[in-house]
């Protein structure tokens, strides 16, 4: 608790522009949240708080899948293959995609994923449904304005299943749900100029 004189010292360093010395830390947050000095920096510092290595390495891996091939009834003669692939291992995804030796142009999706997973409104369905309880899924005719399609997808894993969506697990489940619909997927602009990339002869 600060005592008259400490209000006192505190109010001129503040109205001198001064800054506060360090042994104002235990009086100003007595056991609670405080700042490291780091040269002219600061770091916040609180109970629990993780490491910065900590998130990375308790988060599960996504190991390589292949999700589609693209074009394969029109081969290119020198052996080139459109794929759409999922993982978090570059490395080991060309190498398990037998392309380790050939060109490789790694795509950034320009919305967030579930936006393209919300173009088609019958895969997030057939997934979440059950054969006791049939989840029905509003069409979103417009994916790519959708302004947190994340949390839309959240909010249909919550109320079908009482889950917690997590893309790097779930996002390949709906893609494998049924046959895909490319026609619903082109709702997707974003999605619509991604295909069109890939079936451009290189």
């Amino acid at each position: 608790m600060l005592t008259e004189q400490d209000r006192t010292e505190l109010i001129r360093l503040l109205q001198a522009g001064e800054a506060i010395p360090s042994h104002w830390r235990g009086k100003l947050f007595p056991g609670g949240s405080q700042s490291v000095e780091i040269g002219k920096e600061y770091r916040l510092e609180y109970a629990g708080k993780m490491k910065r290595e900590q998130p990375l390495a308790e988060t599960p891996a996504a190991p390589w899948q292949l999700v589609r091939r693209f074009a394969e009834d029109r081969p290119h003669a020198d052996g080139w293959r459109n794929l759409l692939v999922w993982g978090d291992n570059l490395s080991d995804a060309i190498t398990k995609a037998g392309v380790a030796d050939k060109p490789v142009f790694p795509v950034c999706v320009e919305q967030e994923l579930e936006s393209w997973l919300l173009a088609d409104e019958t895969k997030i369905a057939l997934y979440l449904s059950t054969d006791a309880h049939a989840y029905s899924v509003k069409r979103t005719s417009k994916p790519d304005r959708e302004p947190n399609p994340k949390s839309v997808m959240m909010n249909h894993f919550k109320s079908a299943r009482g889950w917690r969506y997590d893309d790097r697990i779930h996002a390949i489940k709906i893609l494998g749900a049924g046959a895909t619909d490319l026609k619903k997927m082109r709702r997707s602009p974003s999605f619509a100029r991604f295909e069109a990339k890939l079936l451009t002869p290189v």
